[in-house]
């Protein structure tokens, strides 16, 4: 530290020869005094001193001031009065540095010849009385200099009057340093152009000086010249100024407002020149080649400048902020003009807070040196063209400018360097164009580089208009951080940009949408830090291919691992992995839209819990190379995001756990069919999902299907069952899982489509009560079976919609599979055409059925598939029977078993069939649904027994059987037992059925008696298979049923015609026996007698068994008519009967029989037709007996039969079978062979007195085509009056044969009776000759006795022999034997 003294010599005996000189200043103790030492006495004044910096520093301290005089060497105090004015006159040299302490007004140079040369060194030092020098009187001729200090401390000292101009000029002519330091009263200093300089400290610390005029002359102003003339407010420069030089802090600390440097070539302005001046504008021409440090610095008021920054030197000031200073409290706003630049250094307006604006103009090209911000030179020269750019935006440039404004700058070349405007915190608007560089190596353009912090805490910058930044290729950390205005658009400028640092655009709270370049290869963390206002982002390259030395070419992602990386934190906190940024708020709350372009894998965790985003938009790489994913958490906890997202992630390979879970905006989730592989619980708390779109759920990988996931729960929640509980319904323990109790899957998830599906596994939608709508589109897995898995739609209750594509792929419904599916569509069978399997209760519950279908793939059901389907109106099973390991079986045996119990339940006693018969649970407790009413099953072998048992309401039943061949095919015992209202069955292949069971449709009211149109092939019927069939009317029994149960069609009450059209089956056995026996009772009742007999009513008869409304009945193939087979039958009018043909030797009956009682009082039958062509061998007692209203009959029975007046049924046609048929008039019959048991009256007893008319035909070939009527046949039948018979084939006629009748058709020839070519008569017994017409084929036998001896013939002798047949006892009544002439021409 420089030690400071202020001596104040008073010389006022300068003639007595004293020498006077500045010595030291000490006290009389000895102690030396520097500027802040404390004394006893004194004030506070200031002191200004340089530092070893040269900066100018402030003290205060105490000064105390002590006046000596040096005498004979001896320091001695002065005395006495101080003089009012020195005068120095008459002197000839320098005024020598004197203490002028006492003068007390002023001094004063007077006008003599020998004018005094100058003023010295301290010559009026500290003379604080003086108020007025006057030097105008010095010789003109003479240099003249103001020496050092000569007016220092003079603090009275007012007004100052130079000396005038003088013709010679020379280099001497100066005011030296200090010469009026602290004049503190000068106000006002006019220099002459006697002085070509102004001194170092000059007018230091005038403080009251307010103009100074400076004449042409002065070239230079020396350092600190005006330093704290605070009140100086006018410096004047007149026109031609030589000024050059403005020294250090020259001007610091002065009032002064302006300085026109227009007036003056000057061409340095030193450090701190003016420095906290009240400088409010300055224009620094380019004709100034250096402007020092701190040169304008704290110039608070300082609104406007330019300056030439055309440094030449790296010793100049290298930044705009060491010219203006880096004041960032008190200087106002300023705006910066930087004119004729040819460089701009590293930070050149570093700290220059003040800046408001900064314009900067280039000066003519040419070679440039950039200079670093140490001041060295930086090794980049080159040459350029006189049209090249030659400026960059260096380092720290604009550092702490935080007044500035405006930046116009022009096209530079290079980059922006580094904290180039960082915090220029008032910074609005930044124009400039950037040209890349030229690499001197290969040349190249250079990248371009916006540096690091380039324009941090630039907080008002509202526009970069930067022609260039298209070009730019790296974006440092913190460029823009902070730049709380400056609008999203920006990004758009970087089109080629690969690298962006960490926090660039951090604090950019003016960002709403943000699209980053896709250019982008390398990103910084936290680049939008502390933006609280972006609404949205899109990146459009997510991920980069690029070269890794350890794993070679591979994806790599470019912005980080979360979406918080942008913002904030990647940290996380908590046991859960609770990310970070999630409760520290690093994602700005008013982010909802993200876009994301190339990406091959998104991060795990990478929007965690980002509530507020709403939509994200993803684009997934699609190079080969690429395996793109969505890891685990990615979105977990969004609940704000729109599902639309998922319509972005086509081409995405995985999913990981819990990718999408707490994402409660989510109303549609779509898995695209680029995903091969998912993770578990992917919605995991996702309550709001209404729809579920999987368009690819079986994966193909290593060579087969895999499916994405096993159970939707797994998208939600748990994978798992739950405890098990009983079901009673299907008797055994089953799962209630975990995700359908316990809330996992949404309740919201009504629809869900699966693509690409293989098959659906157990389990899938289990448990899913809400879902309404599900679509499947199964693919050809060839080889693979593909199913839908047991319980897969267990419980979906409100499941309403159902459709399928590839159904036909589909081979098995697994057991439960749709159960409770209570609204599921019938429809579904449309889409499953070659299924095989349904499993048990596969659609059990499913209420919404009414039509269902079967389809005839399928080879296997299980129990109850449609078990409390209680709207099923109808079913259809398509192939019912089907064909495994070379045989065929039934799906299913009973109906039931699509819909209950298999079992039957108890038994109970059946008083109507006297057994016990089971009662079978599905019909009384309800398991077949009540609405059924339709069913059809095709390819059916067999109908089980039992199959349609008690299904009340079916009213329509189609079946299509097929040929099974060597198998016998049947309806079973109890098939449709009790199907009360079956009122339409229809039948296809009903010709390959064989039996029909007993009971087989027993119950089933309303069933059409067209049913046997289509069994045209059947062989047996089995016990009471019709019981019921009320609405039977005309039923026909084919003729291939060779067996016949009893009572088949028991109270069947409607039945009006009865058609059995084999009756019998060989020679011995009958299908049928008594008609009444197929409708109800086979016993007969209790004895009856009447006045016809002893006769039994049968109960059947009496008890309404046979319906009343039977009325005709056909029967064919009758062998043997059986016993009472019509008996009792009252109601019946019409009966027709087939006999067959067939003849055995070896049977007791061998032609065919009608047997006792057969039409045993059938006393309405009024038409009875039997058809035998070789006729009956019998008739059995009783057989027609008691037929009132039969008024003809055409008994069939063989010529020849055995006849006796017996009633026994030992012989083929008894008396007693027309016993009761009061009105039969009309008999056609067949002639007995022999009468046995007497020899007339056969007739008489055998036909009822109401008979009349008797026709005799030829039935059977036991005469070879010919018959007799045998002696006494009609004797004495009164009552008949017709008899016919072809007289051709009579054999012959005995004797009586007609005696007694009263014929009305017969004629008489010649006196010769004749009935149908027979002589019967003549009407003598004492004829002797016989006449006979040719048409006579034979006399009767006894018709002529002995009286014949001639007979005359008409006809040839062969003929003749015809007529007497063979020696008929004609010619033994006669007394001449064969005594006859034939005639010529024998009378007619």
């Amino acid at each position: 530290m420089k030690r400071k003294l202020l001596i104040i010599l008073l010389s006022a005996v300068v003639a007595t020869g004293i020498s006077v000189f500045a010595v030291a200043c000490t006290t009389g103790g000895g102690i030396t005094y520097e500027p802040g030492d404390s004394v006893v006495d004194g004030g506070e004044v200031e002191y200004i001193e340089q530092d070893s910096n040269g900066n100018w520093i402030r003290y205060t301290g105490t000064k105390y001031e002590v006046t000596y005089l040096l005498e004979n060497d001896s320091l001695i105090e002065l005395e006495g009065e101080k003089p009012e004015e020195l005068i120095i006159t008459g002197y000839s040299g320098d005024v020598v540095e004197l203490s002028l302490a006492d003068i007390e007004n002023s001094v004063r140079i007077d006008d003599s010849p020998v004018s005094v040369a100058g003023i010295g060194d301290r010559a009026f030092y500290g003379c604080d009385t003086l108020t007025t020098a006057d030097l105008t009187k010095v010789n003109a001729s003479l240099e003249f200099t103001i020496g050092t200090n000569a007016f220092g401390g003079c603090s009275a000292l007012e007004e100052v009057t130079f000396p005038a101009s003088e013709s010679v000029y020379t280099n001497g002519n100066e005011i030296e340093s200090g010469a009026f330091n602290s004049a503190t009263a000068l106000t006002s200093v006019t220099i002459t152009d006697r002085f070509a300089s102004i001194g170092d400290s000059a007018f230091a610390s005038c403080t009251s000086l307010e103009s100074v005029t400076i004449p042409a002359r002065v070239a230079t102003i020396g350092e600190a010249a005006f330093y704290g003339t605070v009140s100086l407010a006018n410096f004047v420069i007149p026109e031609g100024s030589r000024l050059r030089s403005i020294g250090n802090s020259a001007f610091n600390s002065s009032g002064i407002t302006s300085f026109d440097f227009s007036k003056a070539p000057i061409t340095y302005v030193g450090g701190y020149a003016f420095q906290d001046s009240a400088l409010t504008t300055v224009s620094v021409p380019g004709t100034v080649t250096y402007i020092g440090q701190g040169a304008f610095a704290y110039c608070d008021d300082l609104a406007y400048a330019s300056i030439p920054y055309a440094g030449n030197s790296a010793a100049q000031a290298s930044s705009v902020a060491n010219i203006f200073g880096n004041d960032t409290e008190s200087k106002t706003d300023m705006e910066l003009v930087i004119t004729a630049a040819t460089s701009i250094s590293d930070g050149a307006f570093r700290g220059c807070s003040y800046l408001e604006s900064i314009t900067i103009s280039a000066a003519t090209p040419g070679l440039f040196t950039i200079y670093g911000s140490d001041g060295a030179t930086v090794d980049r020269v080159f040459e350029l063209a006189a049209d090249d750019i030659v400026f960059s935006v260096s380092s720290s440039m604009f550092e702490n400018c935080s007044a500035l404004t405006r930046v116009s700058l022009p096209t530079m070349t290079g980059n922006i360097g580094s904290r180039a405007f960082y915090n220029c915190l008032s910074l609005s608007s930044v124009r400039l164009t950037l040209e890349p560089e030229t690499s001197l190596v290969t040349g190249l353009a250079e990248p371009l580089q916006i540096g690091s912090y380039a324009f941090y805490g630039c907080e008002a910058l509202e526009t970069l208009s930067v022609t260039g930044l298209e070009n730019a290729a790296s974006i440092g950390e913190h460029a823009f951080e902070n730049c709380a205005l400056l609008p999203d658009d920006i990004l758009a400028e970087f089109e080629s940009v690969e690298t962006i640092g960490a926090y660039a655009f951090a604090g950019c709270e003016a960002f709403t949408e943000v699209v980053m370049p896709e250019s982008v290869t390398t990103a910084g963390n936290y680049i939008f830090y502390n933006c609280p206002d972006i609404q949205s982002i899109e990146i459009g390259t997510f991920s980069v291919y690029e070269y890794s030395s350890s794993s070679g070419y591979e994806y790599s992602n470019v912005y980080g691992s979360y979406l918080s990386s942008l913002f904030g934190t990647d940290e996380y906190i908590g046991s859960y992995s609770d990310y970070y940024q999630a409760y520290s708020g690093a994602l700005p709350v008013s982010l909802t839209t993200v876009t994301l372009g190339d990406v091959c894998s998104l991060p795990a965790s990478y929007f965690r819990d980002a509530s507020h985003i709403t939509a994200v938009t993803l684009g997934f790489v699609t190079s080969s190379s690429a395996t793109p994913s969505i890891g685990s958490y990615a979105f977990e906890g969004c609940t704000s995001l729109n599902d639309s997202v998922l319509d972005t992630v086509g081409g995405v390979q995985s999913i990981g756990n819990r990718a999408f879970a707490e994402c409660e905006a989510f109303t549609e989730a779509v898995i695209p069919d680029s995903v091969t592989s998912l993770g578990n619980n992917i919605f995991y708390d996702c309550p709001n999902i209404q729809s579920l779109t999987v368009e690819e759920y079986s994966v193909y990988n290593n060579y087969s299907y895999s499916n994405l996931f096993t159970y939707v729960s797994d998208l939600f929640g748990a994978s798992g069952q739950g405890n098990s509980s009983y079901d009673s319904s299907s008797g055994g323990y089953v799962y209630e899982f975990y995700n359908a109790y316990n809330g996992y899957v949404p309740t919201a998830l009504t629809s869900v489509t699966f693509g690409n599906v293989e098959s659906v596994p157990d389990n899938a939608f289990r448990g899913m009560t809400e879902l309404t709508d599900v679509s499947l589109e199964f693919f050809n897995a060839y080889s693979t079976t593909q199913s839908i898995g047991n319980y897969a739609f267990y419980g979906c209750e409100n499941l309403d919609t159902f459709t399928v594509t590839g159904g036909e792929y589909v081979d098995e419904i697994g057991d439960y599979a749709f159960s409770g599916c209570t609204l599921l569509p019938d429809d579904i069978f449309d889409y499953f055409t070659s299924i095989t399997s349904i499993g048990d209760r596969a659609f059990e519950g499913c209420e919404a059925f009414t039509d269902v279908t079967i389809p005839d793939s399928v080879t296997s059901l299980g129990n109850n598939i449609f078990y409390d389907c209680p709207n099923i109106q109808s079913l259809t099973v398509e192939e019912y029977s089907v064909y495994n390991n070379y045989s065929y079986s039934n799906l299913f045996t009973y109906v039931s078993d699509l819909f209950g119990a298999s079992g039957q339940g108890n038994s109970s006693y059946d008083s109507s069939s006297g057994g016990y018969v089971y009662e079978f649970y599905n019909a009384y407790n309800g398991y077949v649904p009540t609405a059924l009413t339709s069913v059809t099953f095709g390819n059916v072998e067999s109908v089980p027994d039992n199959a349609f048992r008690g299904m009340t309401e079916l009213t329509d039943v189609s079946l299509e059987f097929f040929n099974a061949y060597s198998t016998t095919q049947s309806i079973g015992n109890y098939a449709f037992y009790g199907c009360e209202n079956l009122d339409t069955f229809t039948v296809t292949g009903g010709e390959y059925v064989d039996e029909i069971g007993d009971y087989a449709f027993s119950g089933c009211t309303l069933l059409p008696d067209d049913i046997f149109d289509y069994f045209t092939s059947i062989t047996s019927i089995g016990d009471r298979a019709f019981e019921g069939c009320e609405a039977f009317a005309d039923v026909t029994i084919p003729d291939s049923v060779t067996s016949l149960g009893s009572n088949i069609f028991y109270d069947c009450p409607n039945i009006q015609s009865l058609t059995v059209e084999s009756y019998s089956y060989g020679s011995s056995t009958n299908n049928v026996t008594t008609i009444y026996s197929l409708f109800g009772a086979t016993s007969q009742g209790d004895y009856v007698y009447d006045t016809d007999g002893n006769h039994y009513e049968f109960y059947y008869a009496y008890n309404g068994y046979v319906p009343t409304a039977l009325t005709t009945v056909t029967l064919g193939n009758v062998y043997r008519l059986a016993n009472s087979a019509f008996r009792g039958m009252t109601e019946l009018t019409d009966v027709t009967v087939n006999f067959v043909d067939a003849y055995s030797s070896s049977s007791s009956y061998p032609y065919p029989y009608i047997g006792t009682y057969a039409f045993y009082e059938c006393e309405n039958l009024e038409t009875l037709t039997l058809n035998s062509e070789n006729g009956l061998y019998g008739v059995g007692t009783y057989a027609f007996a008691y037929c009132s209203s039969l008024t003809e009959i055409e008994l069939p029975i063989h010529s020849g039969f055995e006849a006796s007046n017996s009633t026994s049924t030992s012989y083929n046609l008894p008396t007693n079978v027309f016993t009761g048929c009061t009105a039969l008039a009309e008999v056609t019959m067949g002639a007995p062979g022999s009468i046995y048991s007497g020899s007339t009256y056969y007739m008489q007893n055998l036909l009822p007195d109401t008979v009349t008319t008797v026709n005799l035909k030829y039935y059977g070939t036991l005469e070879s085509g010919t018959y007799n009527i045998v002696d006494n046949l009609f004797y004495n039948c009164s009552n008949i009056t017709e008899i016919n018979f072809t007289g051709s084939e009579v054999n012959e006629i005995g004797s009586n044969a007609f005696y007694g009748c009263t014929l009305t058709n017969t004629t008489t020839v010649d006196g010769n009776v004749i009935l149908n070519g027979w002589v019967i008569g003549t009407d003598t017994a004492s004829k002797t000759t016989l006449t006979l017409p040719e048409a006579v084929v034979g006399i009767a036998e006894g018709v002529f006795t002995g009286t014949i001896t001639a007979v005359n013939f008409a006809g040839e002798e062969t003929a003749w022999n015809s007529v007497i047949k063979n020696a008929v006892s004609f010619d033994a009544n006669c007394t001449y034997t064969y005594n006859y002439v034939i005639s010529e021409t024998p009378a007619a």
